[in-house]
């Protein structure tokens, strides 16, 4: 992290491959009990105004099973360390929605809707990078904050090939932000209201995607 010049790294607490029948909440606690062995500092509070010198961590969730269903939980992990955002889905259904594998078509649950509602209220952001399709567009439909799909290629998205849908997403939603698996950009993220996904200074690296794109629409970083 310290040779990329990076200073803020998310770290998402992963529910397991196994989905809502390997314990997941149980998993994720203990690792937001940890969270402060990984060897950089984790911020727990708001985002500071420019980002750290120094790796920083900051975290999130893979897999929303974590919740059991509860906003209790989510009010639990937002409450010890701010969370910054959530990956609804892994490649298990649970109790929010349906992941991209084997897509059955169906959309977010009821709990899915009402954890989005709380979601934009506590700032974090909602991660679509394994979530179907329907849900995704049940997302542009229903949330106020911006999607991102962290940590995934093309081919992992439930759009498809990012590339191709690109433009209709942001015709949709004005606003997205990907984390590619590659050297795209600096990204720069913020915490609040509907500017927390807000810019990137795009690099030589940049697809064509990024063509497309006004600096306050997008924001593209790597992993």
């Amino acid at each position: 992290l310290m040779a990329g010049h990076v200073g803020l790294q998310t770290l998402a607490m992963f529910a397991g491959a196994r989905g809502p029948s390997d314990h997941p909440y149980e998993k994720g606690h203990a690792m937001l009990m940890s969270r402060h062995a990984v060897g950089i500092p984790v911020i727990d509070g708001d985002l500071p105004d420019t980002p750290p010198e120094t790796p920083h961590g900051v975290l999130s969730i893979e897999g929303g099973e974590i919740l059991e269903g509860s906003l209790e939980r989510l009010h639990e992990f937002d409450r010890v360390s701010r969370l910054r955002l959530i990956a609804l889905t892994w490649n298990n259904e649970n109790e929010i929605g349906y992941p991209a594998k084997n897509d059955c078509g169906l959309g977010l649950k009821p709990f899915g809707l009402t954890l989005l509602k709380e979601m934009d209220r506590l700032g974090v952001l909602p991660d679509v990078s394994h979530l179907n399709e329907r849900g995704f567009w049940d997302i542009a439909e229903h949330a106020a904050l911006p999607p991102v799909a962290a940590g995934v290629n093309d081919d992992d998205v439930a759009l498809g090939n990012i590339g191709r849908h690109l433009e209709i997403v942001l015709d949709r939603l004005q606003r997205i932000g990907i984390t590619e698996q590659t050297d795209v950009a600096d990204l720069d993220v913020r915490h609040h209201g509907d500017h927390a996904v807000h810019h990137a200074q795009a690099g030589p690296e940049d697809r064509h995607d990024g063509q497309l794109l006004a600096r306050d629409a997008v924001a593209l970083g790597h992993v």
